[in-house]
């Protein structure tokens, strides 16, 4: 069974697609998992980079890489994971989903925790809030 039978392609320049096809070709799309639907895979390029991508409603509601070039776009890793995915009899290791934590927003954080964020560098907070701000 295909986890991906809907056109993702739009998602992607033609460039892109080339590269992730390619990839996808080459064998470079490792240990995929699922949680819910959710799909992490590792795909090797010049370091190994993971890649979430959420299915819903028969479409893409979400993805992300953790490399350079998907900070701006989406990539050729996140290619070659659809590209796995539409494809017959892909192994897929199920992983349980994992409890959320109760909220208790009155408890202050401890002290540790508010000394690494005020030491982050800016340009990486700016980063992480644009990459939220356009989810």
């Amino acid at each position: 069974m295909k986890i991906v039978d809907f056109d993702w392609h739009e998602h992607f320049t033609s460039l892109i697609l080339s590269r992730g096809r390619t990839y996808f070709a080459e064998g470079r799309v490792e240990n995929i998992r699922r949680i819910d639907n959710t799909y992490i895979a590792s795909v090797e390029g010049t370091e190994d980079y993971e890649v979430e991508i959420t299915i819903e409603d028969g479409g893409i509601k979400e993805m992300l890489c953790n490399c350079p070039y998907a900070e701006t776009d989406n990539c050729k890793h996140m290619a070659a994971v659809l590209y796995t995915l539409e494809t017959e009899n892909v192994n897929i290791k199920e992983l349980p989903k994992a409890p959320q934590p109760p909220v208790v927003s009155h408890v202050p954080m401890a002290a540790h925790w508010l000394e690494a964020i005020d030491n982050l560098a800016e340009d990486i907070v700016r980063k992480e809030l644009l990459k939220r701000a356009d989810r």
